[in-house]
């Protein structure tokens, strides 16, 4: 079955937002695996950027922080990790921060992105207008695009996809973009239309 998403490069490199809105849905090695590519997250953004998903609050109001923990993924060869190669791509640091791009995770994602030909994940619509400038032969893939694609690829059951879908909104404390394309699509399952 098609999903909609074609991947036009051999390995897409994921952002903070996008790790925390995955691993938020308990089903991250499994969307992961249904892309036809390979995955790899830099390790600035797995050592300082993307450490928790939230679930709930305590008796005394304080957020509930649960560690994300990829290593199971990296040990299974779902993800791969990318130390990169500053003397390489700070040059691409610089032209992205001067183009906008805040986050240093997102800079440092983007500047591996571009010096290796791959796909960026990032799940921030600021960072993806400005990559789609910075960088335009880079293809930007968000969350609801690899879920929405291993949904069509697996066959995932519409109760399912609900929940991935919800984990996404609560523990990933993702706002669903009402501009993204699949918007619409994410609603109908959520609200189990």
């Amino acid at each position: 079955m098609s999903s909609g998403l074609t991947f036009q490069h051999g390995c897409v490199i994921f952002d903070a937002c996008c790790v925390i809105n995955l691993y938020a849905t308990d089903c991250m090695g499994a969307i992961l695996k249904a892309a036809p590519v390979q995955s790899a997250i830099c390790s600035y953004v797995k050592e300082k950027e993307a450490q928790f998903v939230s679930d709930g609050v305590d008796s005394n109001g304080n957020l509930l922080k649960t560690p994300i923990d990829l290593q199971p993924l990296i040990q299974a060869g779902i993800l791969n990790i990318v130390v990169p190669d500053l003397s390489v791509i700070s040059p691409h640091i610089v032209v992205l921060a001067k183009g906008g791009i805040r986050g240093m995770g997102e800079k440092i994602s983007g500047a591996i992105a571009r010096d290796k030909n791959w796909a960026i994940a990032t799940d921030d619509r600021d960072a993806q207008r400005k990559l789609a400038q910075l960088i335009p032969n880079t293809q930007l893939v968000t969350t609801l695009e690899l879920v929405q694609h291993w949904a069509n690829m697996e066959n995932v059951a519409d109760n399912v996809l609900r929940e991935v879908l919800t984990k996404i909104r609560t523990r990933g404390n993702a706002e669903l973009a009402t501009d993204h394309p699949l918007y619409e699509w994410a609603v109908k399952y959520i609200s189990g239309s």
